[in-house]
C-alpha cells in the first residue's frame, strides 16, 4: 500500500469535508503524555463535515481509522473517527454529536476500546 505525507491526504480530507480554503494555522499545544489518551488542538468547521486535529498521532496508538470518544470535564461529548494520523498529529472526523454539545480545543481524546 502506498503512503503519503500526512500534508498530501490532509488536502484530500479537507476538499471531502469542503474546507479546502480554511487550514488553520494554530499549533496543536494541548498535549497529555499517555498512550491512548490525548486532546484536542483544534476543529475546523467545513461545509459538509468538521475536522478536529488531535495532537497525538501513531506514536501514541491513533492511528487512521482508529474510533476515539472526545470528553470534556468526564462527559461524554462526541465520537470521532481518526482519517490519518503521522507520528505527533492526527486529524479525525466526527462521527456522533451528543445534543447540545460542540467539540472545542482542550477537549480530551481517548481511543474507543473494547475489554473482554
Amino acid at each position: 500500500m502506498k503512503s503519503f505525507p500526512l500534508a498530501t491526504s490532509i488536502f484530500a480530507v479537507l476538499a471531502l469535508a469542503g474546507t479546502a480554503g480554511v487550514l488553520s494555522a494554530k499549533v496543536l499545544s494541548y498535549e497529555i503524555h499517555q498512550d491512548g489518551i490525548a486532546a484536542v488542538g483544534d476543529v475546523v468547521e467545513g461545509k459538509s463535515a468538521d475536522l478536529v486535529f488531535v495532537d497525538s498521532g501513531y506514536d501514541k496508538n491513533f492511528c487512521t481509522g482508529a474510533l476515539c470518544i472526545v470528553e470534556r470535564a468526564g462527559v461524554h461529548v462526541a465520537e470521532i473517527v481518526i482519517a490519518e494520523s503521522v507520528e505527533d498529529c492526527s486529524v479525525a472526523l466526527i462521527t456522533s454529536l451528543d445534543a447540545n454539545q460542540n467539540v472545542k480545543a482542550g477537549d480530551t481524546v481517548k481511543l474507543k476500546t473494547i475489554t473482554f
